[in-house]
């Protein structure tokens, strides 16, 4: 069994859009933590991946890293529809950037993510640099999306930390840094976090790496396709999200 998916059946009605139930969330503020830095070598240009053509499914070169909008993802649509394959992935409600060097913040469902865990059998009780230490040079393609988590308090320095962290983990890999949704005055920091993500993006490819791509996915969203509490996607927003994926990291389907 790759994920924990007994733990998601269980839980997954519960955070289906509409039921009025509690959606997998961190209640509180992250702690003010800046995951270690990494020397700049480790974001070298490295050799850049050709996209290959969308077959239906991820293979197991692929690595999904998130929080409970990649949970979402997975549960609702991904897995249930076939689309996950063999992928791997790290995902834990509640999370941000400042967690990925706390070692008591690990992959097992828990009070404070609500059991919303969806990851690989091995990654079981590991924290996020762990996970990725240990699954060094397993991968060819990274979907990473965090930052509703602590919005307010994102910065650039966070991810390009976490950047080089996997792109110096997965050195054959196209690391995809993707934006959260977000509304206007709504609960998600979008002038703080989204400037982050973007910058930190733009400073690593200036030294030559392009194998680090922003996937703007704030901006298909825009906006839109938010549940009430203006956090998570509706059902609409994630297939969205699942085909702007297909469509900027996959070659066009050969005709014929």
């Amino acid at each position: 069994m790759r994920g924990r998916r007994a733990a998601a059946a269980a839980l997954c009605l519960l955070f289906l859009c509409g039921c009025g139930a509690a959606e997998p969330q961190n209640t509180a503020e992250p702690l003010p933590v800046t995951p270690e830095p990494l020397p700049e070598s480790s974001a070298a240009p490295g050799p850049v991946t050709e996209p290959e053509p969308w077959t239906g499914e991820f293979d197991e070169g692929t690595l999904f890293i998130g929080d409970s909008l990649t949970y979402h993802l997975i549960i609702r649509l991904l897995e249930p529809e076939g689309y996950l394959g063999a992928a791997s992935a790290m995902a834990v409600a509640g999370s941000g950037i400042v967690h990925f060097d706390m070692e008591d913040w690990v992959m097992t469902p828990t009070e404070y993510n609500m059991g919303g865990v969806f990851c690989n059998e091995e990654f079981e009780g590991l924290s996020f640099r762990q996970a990725i230490e240990a699954s060094a040079g397993r991968y060819d393609r990274v979907y990473f999306l965090m930052g509703s988590n602590g919005s307010a308090k994102a910065t650039q320095e966070g991810f390009e930390n976490v950047a080089r962290l996997l792109l110096e983990s997965y050195p054959e890999a196209t690391v995809y840094m993707q934006t959260p949704p977000g509304r206007e005055g709504g609960p998600i920091a979008l002038e703080t976090v989204l400037p982050a993500i973007r910058n930190a993006v733009a400073a690593i490819r200036a030294e030559g790496c392009e194998r680090l791509v922003l996937l703007d996915t704030a901006a298909v969203w825009d906006g839109g396709y938010l549940t009430v509490q203006g956090i998570h996607l509706t059902d609409d927003g994630l297939r969205l999200w699942l085909d702007c994926i297909i469509s900027e990291t996959f070659a066009p389907a050969e005709e014929g």
